[in-house]
C-alpha cells in the first residue's frame, strides 16, 4: 500500500508536505506511511481515495508489477 501511496503523490505532483495537508496528516506521519512503517488508518485511505478518484480497494488490493520491482529495489538497498 505504502508504494501506491507514494506512486500516487509523484502522479499528483505533490510535495509531501502538500499531500499531507491535504490529508490532514502530518509531514512526518506521511513520510511514516510512504516507507511502509506504518498504515494509514481507515479515513487516510478514504481521503486518499478521494483525491485520486480511486476506489478505496485499489489501495489495499496487493497485485501490482510496479509495486513488486519497487518493493525487490528496496529489499536490495536495504
Amino acid at each position: 500500500m505504502n508504494i501506491k501511496i507514494l506512486r500516487l503523490r509523484y502522479s499528483l505532483k505533490l510535495s509531501q508536505s502538500d499531500m499531507a495537508l491535504a490529508l490532514g496528516i502530518s509531514r512526518s506521519t506521511l513520510v511514516r506511511i510512504e516507507r511502509g512503517d506504518i498504515s494509514p488508518k481507515a479515513d487516510i485511505i478514504k481521503k486518499l481515495s478521494i483525491l485520486s478518484g480511486k476506489n478505496i480497494s485499489y489501495f489495499y488490493h496487493t497485485k501490482d508489477r510496479h509495486i513488486e520491482k519497487i518493493q525487490n529495489i528496496l529489499i536490495e538497498k536495504n
